[in-house]
Formats: structure tokens, sequence, C-alpha cells
């Protein structure tokens, strides 16, 4: 049972109160039908952040101490009903919310941000359609119908994208001329059934798997450089110790200088999986914009984060089982069979069914050539599971014993 504090420290509970986008709330009335018994605690968190819902990011101090009374008053009431224990739990709730407001929630949370609209949008990377977009920072949309696309983004300033090379358009020279000290985004989609390369301007190499999205700027400018994920790439980050490379997934930071590494941030799971195979990184977790805890990984250690207690674990594993997918191979050793039908659904696009939904804990070890046809690949896992695989439809498959 999670108290009410916790409630007010995960971030897509709070995401939820303020900008409760269709994702979310699907999530949150979800959730309550599961955990019937949570749903008390749920609305008290939700009225507590809602004292600080107004128009005006500026508030005068004796307005701060007037909703923070009116919060010790709703909670002074739930004293009389409670014992002092869960009491307490709500004294330190509202003490967090009050502390959070003052030192500048609005500038996080509230206003409306590019990082937010990115990283809730999880269904746009999945159903963007077959071919590989390119939105440039100037609206243009460039589609790409090669299964593995290969971008690159020069020193010179050109965009070269399968071999061609792309004209700026007048918009972008202009925009050079007139601010070229200012960022400008591009947003590289990459649908089910589609990977893409891309090197950034600074030389750094950025392969993304099925069903993921980059946001990065055509230069960077500033002290560090600065991408967004959400879905699958693996990182190879061109070295320069005056301005650190920091990969920004909706939940963690993770922050080089020089390496390689692999990050696993799609919206629909719960675990946030970093890899390192070269040099060294540093995960940063972030609750309410504020970077709460630093975890250094070596070569060989993974980092997980769980979405749903915020809790970073790492561990030893192997690291082609989680970086050989680049280069059109998957390695696994004892990994469960549903694992494995979530990412083929994702490089085939395509979906799998089970039988007996127990067949997806069977553990196995092997490698698939995701090069070769869906034939091929599905015959490898008969062969390796003792199942059967069945098309059913239209890119879509039963698994069930034989």
């Amino acid at each position: 049972m999670k108290r009410i504090d916790q409630y007010i420290n995960d971030k897509r509970f709070v995401d939820w109160v303020f900008n409760p986008l269709p994702e979310l709330e699907e999530y949150w009335t979800k959730y309550q039908i599961e955990n019937p018994m949570e749903k008390k605690y749920i609305l008290l968190a939700k009225e507590l952040l809602e004292q600080f819902k107004t128009v005006d990011k500026e508030i005068a101090d004796k307005d701060e101490m007037l909703m923070f009374a009116r919060i010790l008053d709703r909670i002074d009431k739930e004293k009389q009903k409670n014992d002092r224990r869960r009491y307490l739990h709500y004294m330190s709730a509202a003490a967090f919310v009050f502390i959070l407001f003052t030192v500048g929630y609005w500038l996080f949370y509230i206003e409306p941000t590019q990082k937010n609209d990115f990283f809730y949008e999880p269904v746009l990377a999945e159903n963007v359609g077959e071919e590989t977009l390119l939105v440039r920072s100037n609206g243009d949309q460039i589609s790409i119908d090669t299964r593995e696309s290969v971008i690159e983004h020069s020193s010179k300033g050109e965009l070269i994208v399968d071999e061609k090379i792309l004209e700026p358009t007048k918009a972008e020279a202009v925009d050079r001329k007139k601010d070229s000290r200012k960022e400008k985004l591009n947003h590289l989609i990459v649908p089910y059934g589609r990977t893409s390369r891309i090197t950034l301007t600074d030389g750094t190499k950025v392969h993304l798997n099925a069903g993921s999205r980059l946001l990065y700027p055509e230069e960077f400018i500033g002290a560090v450089r600065k991408v967004q994920l959400v879905g699958e790439g693996f990182f190879e980050v061109a070295h320069d110790k005056e301005h650190p490379f920091i990969v920004e997934t909706s939940d963690i930071d993770v922050r080089v200088l020089g390496t390689k590494f692999n990050v696993s941030a799609y919206a629909t799971d719960s675990r946030i999986n970093t890899v390192l195979a070269e040099g060294k990184v540093q995960l940063e977790t972030k609750e309410f914009g504020l970077f709460k805890d630093k975890v250094v990984l070596v070569p060989g250690k993974m980092a997980i984060y769980n979405k749903d207690n915020h809790e970073v674990s790492t561990q030893q594993v192997d690291v082609d089982n989680y970086v050989m997918w680049k280069d059109g191979l998957m390695k696994f050793n004892g990994i469960d069979l549903s694992s494995i039908t979530r990412k083929l659904e994702r490089f085939y696009n395509i979906t799998f069914r089970f039988q007996d939904p127990l067949l997806g804990n069977i553990r196995i070890r092997g490698k698939l050539d995701l090069n070769e046809s869906q034939k091929e690949v599905m015959t490898r896992i008969e062969i390796v599971t003792n199942l059967k695989i069945k098309s059913i439809g239209e890119n879509a498959y039963e698994i069930l014993e034989k």
C-alpha cells in the first residue's frame, strides 16, 4: 500500500494532476481500478496538489502561507480520523508540497515545454507510419523509406540522408545568419519495423532501434551537449571533456564525456536500462525536475531504473545481449520468451499472442540474425523453444505448444 507522500513524489502522478494527457489519464484510471484500496489516498494526494493550480506564476508570501494553512487544515481533519503514524505521513507530504512550491515548481512542471510534450507522446514513434520521419527545426518533414536509414549532419552544416546531400532551405539560411547561437532542434522518429543510424555534428554516432524517437540540435551550442530519447539507442559519444554529453529520458539523465553505451527507455516499459560498453557514465535520476540520486557505471554493468518505485539497481551483464541489435543480431542468454517477442514486435512491426501466457516465461539461449526473413526467424524460435508459431493474420502470430 502506498502512502500519500509517495504519490506526491511520483512524477507521473504530478504530471497527471497538472497536465492530464490521455495516456496518463488511462494509466491512473486503470491503476485505481486495479488498486481500489488506494483510491482514497490518490484523491487526497490529488487534492493537495490541486491547491497549487493557479493562473499567476508569481504568488506573494502571504498567499503561499494561506495555501499552506489550508492544506494543514485539510490534514488536521484527516488526523481526527486516522492514527498518528498516518497523520505524520500527511504532514510529511504537505511539507514536501510546500517546499516544492516555494523553490519554483512552475519552472519544471507548469510551464508548457517541448520536453514534457516530447516524453509523453509514446504513441508517436509507434504509429507514425511505415517510414522513418525526420522533422527539421524549420518544420520541414523528410520521409525516409529505407529499412535501415543513415543520416549525417556534417560539421559544414550539410544534411546527408542515405548518401544523398540535401540542400538547406532558404528559411534555414536566413535563420543561420539571424541567430547562429540558438540551438535548433530536429526530431527523428523511427517507427516499428525500422532502424536508423545518425551522426551528429560533433561526431557522435547514435543507433536508434525500432519504435524510438530522438530530439537533438542541428548544432550543439553551450556548455553541454544534450539530446532527448524515447525508445532505445546505442551511443558512441565523441570525446570532448569541455562539453559533457547528456542523454535525457523521462526519468533519468545519462551524463558522459566520451564512451559507448546503450539506453532502453521505451514509454510503455516499466524499466529504463542503461548498459555501458566502454568508458564511464553517470546516471542522474530525476524527481520534480531536481536530481535525486547519482549512479556511476563501469563497463559491463547495467543500471536498471524502476519507474514504479523510482529506485535504481545495478548488475553485471553480458554487454552483447543488449547492444547487438544495432548490428541486426539478437543474443540472449537465459532471457524469457516474452521479452524476446517484445523486441521482435518492435523490430519487425508485428504482434505475438501466447495461447498460454505461461509459455512466455520459458527461458532460452541463442542468437537470432534479424537480417533474415521473418519466416526464418520464426523457424529458429520454434526449434529453440520446441513450440509452434502460426500466422493468425497480417503481421500477427500465435505461439502455442506443438
